[in-house]
């Protein structure tokens, strides 16, 4: 008896046990184990390939930031040349280059004009070896200029031809004031010679747009043989060379040769009213263009070739103002 309530005991033992742990462990067939690792790769796979997508579109996102800033960095910078463009102005006509003949050496007077710093004188052909333009340079100078040049952000001095300081001109106004030798040096150590400056000497004016030769430049060609030979057979005064008339226009090429420079503006008289031409322009239907003029104070000789055009169905007067003693042309309209 004792035996069967021990086997009894055992047995209702071992299926309470067996019951308990049905309830805390799961069993699971192959197939479920092999499938729920393949739902777990798909899942992990689905995770890195979402962060590969964020990660692209990150990247994308930046990218697009990067060119954005780069296409605003180069609007800002076209818009800085055309800002440049508009205020650069390194256009030299004749009535802005005054030039005085010293016997030994020129004096050029350049006007200046907005947003121009400095300018300076530059070999036109390549007279050295290395087949390279040099600025022009002298060893002694009549008077004190502002001639330093900036190389390698280190303002040197060694005779430059250049200028970076303004003047006032009777004519021009703010000019430049450059002194040109009439014997330049042009090259350095074994390129280095001596250029004698004469009527048939072509040579390039540099316009900066900043100071010390920095910044842009424009190239202008300028020839002395004009200032030589514009006055010669010319008479004393203000004469008429030439006239002619192109539609409405009155086009009259005229000279002036003193002694002196002793004219303070030049204007035209039309219908009983003066209107400037020289030094400013005040009436937008007449306009002056002066292609020559100089001074060569040696020869007492002060002359200037020039153009008047005029708008006018009347007779006019040339008017030259001078210190006393006005001069008047009048031109009849034929």
């Amino acid at each position: 008896m004792k035996k069967l309530f021990l086997l009894f005991f055992i047995f209702f033992l071992a299926v309470y046990l067996t019951g308990e742990d049905s309830r805390l462990i799961e069993v699971k067939t192959i197939e479920e184990i092999e499938k729920e690792l393949r739902e777990n790769i798909e899942k992990e796979k689905e995770i890195e390939k979402k962060e590969e997508q964020d990660i692209k579109e990150e990247k994308e996102n930046k990218r697009g930031e990067e060119i954005k800033e780069g296409e605003d960095d180069i609007k800002e910078s076209k818009k800085i040349k055309e800002e440049n463009k508009v205020s650069f102005n390194g256009k030299l006509y004749r009535e802005d280059i005054f030039v005085q003949d010293m016997d030994t050496y020129f004096i050029v007077w350049i006007k200046k004009k907005e947003g121009v710093g400095s300018v300076g004188f530059i070999t036109y052909e390549r007279y050295t070896k290395k087949k390279m333009r040099y600025f022009f340079r002298a060893e002694e100078f009549p008077f004190k200029i502002d001639n330093r040049l900036k190389y390698k952000n280190n303002l040197i001095e060694s005779g430059f031809l250049i200028n970076s300081e303004t003047d006032n001109h009777l004519f021009l106004g703010e000019s430049f004031k450059i002194f040109l030798p009439k014997k330049i040096i042009i090259g350095y150590n074994s390129d280095k010679k001596y250029l004698t400056i004469n009527e048939n000497t072509n040579f390039i004016i540099r316009v900066f747009s900043q100071p010390f030769g920095e910044g842009s430049f424009y190239d202008n060609i300028y020839r002395l043989s004009l200032v030589y030979n514009s006055s010669i057979g010319f008479e004393k005064g203000l004469n008429v060379l030439k006239r002619s008339k192109k539609d409405e226009f009155n086009i009259i090429e005229v000279s002036y040769l003193s002694t002196i420079p002793d004219i303070k503006e030049i204007g035209l008289e039309l219908n009983n009213e003066y209107y400037q031409l020289l030094p400013n322009r005040v009436n937008p239907e007449t306009k002056i263009i002066i292609y020559n003029w100089g001074y060569k104070p040696g020869r007492n000789r002060f002359f200037m070739n020039f153009f008047i055009i005029c708008k006018s169905k009347e007779d006019f007067y040339i008017v030259l103002k001078k210190d006393k003693d006005d001069i008047k042309l009048k031109i009849e309209n034929k």
